[in-house]
């Protein structure tokens, strides 16, 4: 377990199973607010995937699926330029959660997530037009993708 305490501040790397941040620590220049960064904490999911440059991103952005339409699964990139707790949520036509794929925190960088086309019980989602959500922080973007089965 690795603890940082008020007011702290922390340069480099930190590695534990369970990372704790408390109120107003500082973390690679950015303040955080209570989070939770313990391994499994969330849906997990995501990949960190190489941007090509191995420069961080400038900013936050949606990147998409691909392909699009799909069957029977979907990758979803987005880039995050700092520490941020991330959710990933998709929605059917009529605005229903289907399933979370990512909810945890997250570094800058670039990111995938494949959807396998299955709902949070593990059952096939029905053709038709789906919703994803991404929240990294107070920032929020949406897209649409079309499952054909």
């Amino acid at each position: 377990k690795v603890r940082v305490g008020h007011h702290s501040q922390v340069q480099g790397a930190l590695i534990g199973r369970q990372v704790r941040l408390a109120h107003d620590a500082t973390f690679a220049g950015q303040v955080a607010r209570h989070l939770d960064l313990s391994a499994g904490s969330g849906a997990g999911g995501a990949k960190r995937v190489a941007d090509g440059l191995g420069e961080l991103p400038q900013g936050f952005e949606l990147l998409g699926n691909y392909p699009n339409p799909f069957n029977p699964s979907t990758a979803l990139r987005y880039a995050l330029s700092d520490l941020s707790e991330v959710r990933l949520t998709l929605y059917n036509s009529l605005g229903q959660q289907i399933r979370v794929l990512v909810k945890e925190v997250q570094s800058a960088g670039h990111y995938e997530v494949v959807w396998d086309g299955l709902d949070e019980r593990g059952w096939p989602a029905a053709s038709g037009l789906y919703f994803y959500q991404l929240k990294a922080g107070p920032r929020v973007a949406m897209g649409k993708m079309l499952l054909v089965r």
